[in-house]
């Protein structure tokens, strides 16, 4: 992944918002309208950030996913995650089915999958993807099927 990750971390009054964001205000509509703002003046801006232990370079201008990554309070879709979390913690294999950017596979290989498959036709996120997998030293746990 080029530039290096770190390089597209926020700064400034971004860095401020993000950290009023992960401390609680990221919630209900004030969410929706620090996204929308921040959007307007970044349209094409990557972002580099830890999201739960993971490393994450997200675009937030076109996916909702990582939209809600970025601007949530919360762990995106924790009940579900806890409900996986048995089948998969002892080197289990997780399907992952429209695996978009593959918010899931990372959750599943951080939570002890021993293998992820993770199928995304979109050229684009499927090259994201792969590249979220290489970031986070997945690269031999998630394999991206497109």
């Amino acid at each position: 992944m080029n530039p290096k990750f770190g390089h597209y971390k926020p700064k400034g009054s971004d860095a401020i918002l993000f950290k009023a964001m992960q401390c609680g205000l990221g919630i209900g509509n004030i969410k929706k309208i620090f996204a929308r703002n921040w959007k307007q003046q970044n349209p094409t801006q990557s972002v580099d950030v830890t999201y739960h232990g993971l490393k994450m370079r997200l675009m937030p201008q076109n996916n909702t996913i990582e939209t809600k990554i970025l601007f949530s309070a919360k762990k995106r879709e924790k009940t579900e995650l806890d409900c996986l979390h048995p089948f998969i913690k002892d080197n289990g294999t997780f399907l992952d089915i429209g695996a978009n950017i593959g918010y899931y596979s990372l959750m599943a290989a951080q939570m002890g999958a021993g293998k992820v498959l993770s199928f995304e036709p979109n050229e684009f996120l499927y090259n994201r993807l792969h590249a979220m997998a290489v970031l986070n030293g997945f690269e031999d746990t998630i394999h991206p099927c497109n």
